[in-house]
């Protein structure tokens, strides 16, 4: 009597995990629509795919919490298996088809709901554009300004750096110099106080 109630128990159990697998099945293809309406790029697909393999790991385990008490059975196992084989050569075959066409239809209303979303953040960040571009104005108005005046400045200073015929390293000559009977240094000296001469009348 207890080895038939086992027996309807694991065959309970092995069209469980059928089931389960053939809505791992729907699951996949749901991946895989997924993956061609995004995109059909190598990392896309093997993104897609890690996903789904975690995916159906961790229900598959409590899958076994469930039925098994956490027991690994390889009748569950091999149900899971037959289950979504029976949907991927079945159901998955049209879905397959059909991909296409629901592609099609998930960009469409994708797009759709862009333009939607686009066109009222356009209306909606309007005038705060318009504020950020009205001060822009004002802060490049206010910096040329100010860079004039620097210049009005620095050219009115009676102390900023003049341009001269001459370099001196050193105006003040001692006693017994060598740069005494250098004519450089005498005729950068010469030219330096006749602008001083200049200056004065």
């Amino acid at each position: 009597m207890t080895y038939g109630v086992s027996l309807a128990r694991q065959t309970y159990n092995f069209f469980v995990s059928v089931g389960f697998g053939f809505a791992l099945g729907i699951v996949y293809d749901v991946f895989f629509i997924i993956r061609n309406t995004l995109s059909k790029r190598k990392w896309v697909t093997v993104a897609c795919d890690s996903v789904f393999t975690v995916l159906a790991s961790v229900l598959s385990f409590l899958l076994l919490l469930v039925i098994t008490d956490g027991q690994v059975r390889a009748y569950v196992i091999f149900g899971e298996l037959t289950g979504f084989f029976i949907y991927y050569f079945s159901l998955g075959v049209f879905i397959v088809r059909l991909c296409d066409r629901i592609t099609r239809v998930i960009r469409t209303v994708y797009l759709f709901f862009k333009k939607i979303i686009l066109s009222v953040f356009k209306v909606i960040s309007f005038p705060f554009i318009k504020i950020f571009s009205f001060f822009r104005r004002i802060f490049k108005k206010i910096y040329e300004k100010s860079r004039k005046n620097v210049k009005k400045i620095v050219k009115k200073s009676k102390y900023h750096l003049q341009v001269d015929g001459a370099l001196l390293y050193n105006q003040r000559v001692y006693k017994g110099s060598v740069a005494k009977g250098d004519t450089r240094y005498r005729k950068g000296r010469k030219k330096y106080r006749d602008k001083k001469a200049s200056k004065k009348e």
